[in-house]
């Protein structure tokens, strides 16, 4: 029974740590489109991926348009190539907002880099501004150790993670991976 409490911590501690939550940035351009398209309009995106909840937020501008847009899309294809829309969004005076749900059979490419927006006009029917979507992982708390030679602690801070005490006097050093896979290495106890 001594064992289940921990146990049940490294567990919970091990689903947090695979609910990640992606950074989105991208750059809109003509050259981007397939073919490449000769156009004065760009445009920029900034926005998250929490792959835990599917939801991807993004706020992107644009510019200089040789027309109004007619759709805005995100679609899933890698650069080079044109692919089916998989969201579509609502392009207004130069500002694209928003908050959507990601299919789970999307993720793999969004992560991977693979989906990529589109802003279509009348002038460029299949798209005046094309941007891949680039995701990156904000980077890792720092390390921390704590040490403690009896009784109990607190511990005040944003990170998350398990310590663990046996009452035998064996120590073990706990790893939680990024995909959530748990590694116990026994240490020679000091």
């Amino acid at each position: 029974m001594k064992l289940l409490a921990p146990l049940l911590a490294l567990l919970f501690a091990s689903s947090t740590l695979m609910s990640q939550t992606y950074n989105i940035s991208s750059t809109m351009n003509g050259g981007n489109e397939v073919p490449p398209v000769e156009t004065k309009g760009s445009g920029s995106l900034t926005g998250t991926y929490n792959a835990r909840t599917n939801q991807i937020t993004i706020n992107a501008s644009y510019s200089n348009l040789a027309a109004p847009p007619t759709g805005s899309h995100l679609h899933k294809a890698p650069a080079g190539a044109n692919g089916s829309a998989i969201i579509f969004l609502n392009a207004t005076s130069g500002t694209i907002s928003g908050t959507f749900t990601v299919a789970e059979t999307d993720e793999p490419d969004l992560i991977a880099g693979n989906v990529y927006i589109n802003l279509h006009t009348n002038s460029f029917p299949g798209g005046e501004i094309r941007g891949q979507l680039a995701l990156t992982l904000p980077p890792p708390a720092a390390s921390k150790e704590l040490e403690v030679a009896s009784g109990d602690f607190f511990v005040k801070d944003s990170t998350r993670g398990v310590i663990l005490k046996s009452p035998n006097g064996s120590c073990f050093r706990i790893q939680v991976s990024d995909a959530g896979i748990l590694t116990a290495t026994a240490l020679a106890c000091p």
